[in-house]
């Protein structure tokens, strides 16, 4: 099989006749020490061998073709790959993202297949990335990683899978409004989560066999982690313990507030005793209500630096609620829409034996690019982590120094009371025609929407067919909602419409 690496540049019309953008087109084994910069075009898998580096330097758009690999091979022979057996160092910075998404003009959840880590010992680093439209955003097997200050958002199953006893620090990120889950654990997985925000997918974080993440452990044992993650408005729950282990998740923030209420959004061994408890208590509470706001608009580049202050306080440790017996028992998980149960994990490809070729090792920076890649970028050892002064219940963050920009686009779950309010709200009519297009399974719709309440944007992140597609995003193209508010300030805003058919 020939491998292509070619450099080709394209004219692009970018607000002027003849601005020129460098485009690099990828695919194939990449071997010794590769630099990215400008954009990139991946066509077919690539794979970095063991004891390569490939870096990516700040303000790099990689992008996959959907649905396609001109190489077929790999996890998935109908979808690109970004595989690393080496070392892969792809840090952004706040103002400059490093975004891996979908090369379609209109993409969808799935276009590609995703970045993986395999069997890799080296730390490799995500900083200041957006990770969007694959099946899953990044897999981590049998491999660390420092992943900081990113975004995973409409991945068709994860923003995130840790698997086969890998061990990644993940640390203020953003995943959200993904297709199954925000994070998956399996085989014996043990990441290590602080201060991220995990919301709006059908399940928050989820836990197969003898997986054990670390969501917050306030014990002073090697094992500390404050925790401070919002796991909050996922669409079942927010955490689903499908392993036969004791769940660290203290001091984070939660939907709901009190242990009776904490215990309906979680599953656990009070809902099915062939599973592990989930021990979340204390919970950590935020006086401003707004923990990852000042986050979140400095990792979407519209904040601007000034003081303000911000305390909280624990809960402090106590003995989980009973168990609500009105919870639902443990049903068929294959059908998501008919229970509030879950369904099994969607389940990748079978592994297939990769037959690639040696490719040159050549330097890919495009000649055109304004900015000099490194030639060598170093590998930054793990932070410490440094446990917070629990003696009197009560933990205390820095003191916040950003406020927020209100002209950019907040997510949902940010605008005051945290949840969308309709002013029209029309069901979609299911006429004879449109009967016969109907399929089981569901329809997602990404809508942004005015300060006004006004819909700025609609377009499908998921769909059946395009007939039905068409129907949904016309009924969802009706809809007004009430202003979003934050600090009583109208904002944009962006939300998601779910249609499931049975």
């Amino acid at each position: 099989m020939k491998i292509n690496m070619t450099l080709v540049l394209i004219l692009l019309l970018a607000g002027q006749i003849g601005a020129q953008v460098a485009t690099t087109e990828v695919s194939g084994e990449i071997r010794g020490t590769i630099n990215w910069s400008g954009t990139i075009l991946i066509k077919g898998d690539v794979n970095v061998a063991k004891n390569s580096q490939l870096n990516i330097a700040a303000g790099t758009r990689v992008l996959f073709a959907a649905n396609s690999d001109q190489l077929k091979d790999g996890d998935d022979k109908t979808r690109c790959e970004l595989n690393i057996r080496g070392i892969l160092v792809a840090r952004g910075q706040s103002t400059r993202k490093i975004v891996f998404t979908s090369a379609a003009p209109a993409p969808r959840m799935g276009d590609w297949y995703g970045i993986q880590l395999l069997y890799s010992e080296a730390n490799n680093i995500l900083e200041n990335c957006q990770v969007e439209y694959a099946h899953n955003g990044i897999t981590i097997k049998n491999s660390q990683g420092q992943i900081a200050n990113s975004e995973f958002r409409y991945n068709f199953n994860a923003g995130i899978v840790a698997e086969i006893k890998s061990n990644p620090v993940i640390r203020g990120c953003i995943i959200t409004g993904n297709g199954y889950a925000g994070v998956v654990c399996n085989l014996g997985a043990s990441p290590v989560l602080s201060n991220n925000l995990i919301t709006q997918n059908p399940i928050g974080v989820i836990l197969f066999g003898t997986s054990k993440p670390n969501l917050g452990s306030l014990n002073n044992d090697i094992n500390y982690n404050q925790g401070e993650n919002r796991i909050t408005s996922n669409e079942q729950y927010e955490i689903y313990n499908h392993s036969n282990q004791t769940i660290l998740a203290q001091n984070n923030v939660w939907s709901e507030s009190s242990p009776a209420q904490i215990d309906k959004i979680i599953y656990d061994f009070n809902d099915n005793n062939k599973y592990g408890k989930i021990e979340y208590l204390p919970v950590f509470r935020e006086r401003t209500g707004r923990t990852n706001l000042e986050q979140y608009a400095a990792l979407n580049q519209s904040a601007v630096t000034v003081q303000a202050s911000a305390q909280a306080s624990a809960q402090a440790p106590g003995q989980r609620g009973q168990q609500n017996q009105s919870r639902p028992a443990e049903t068929n998980r294959n059908n998501v829409a008919a229970t509030n149960n879950v369904p099994e994990a969607v389940s990748p490809a079978a592994n297939q034996t990769q037959t690639q070729t040696a490719q040159t090792t050549a330097n890919l920076n495009p000649a055109a690019s304004t900015e000099q890649s490194p030639e060598n970028i170093p590998l930054a050892a793990a932070e410490e982590v440094k446990p917070l002064n629990t003696s009197k219940g009560t933990t205390e963050p820095e003191a916040a120094s950003t406020v927020i920009d209100y002209s950019q686009v907040f997510l949902e779950v940010f605008i005051d009371g945290g949840k969308k309010e309709y002013v029209r709200r029309p069901k979609l009519e299911i006429t004879n025609m449109l009967r016969n297009f109907v399929s089981k399974g569901e329809v997602r719709v990404k809508v942004n929407i005015s300060p006004s309440g006004e819909i700025e944007s609609t377009s499908i992140l998921k769909g059946l067919n395009e007939i039905l597609d068409k129907a949904v995003l016309e009924t969802v193209q009706q809809y007004k909602y009430k202003p979003g508010k934050v600090n009583g300030q109208p904002v944009r805003f962006t939300t998601t419409e779910l249609f499931r058919f049975e």
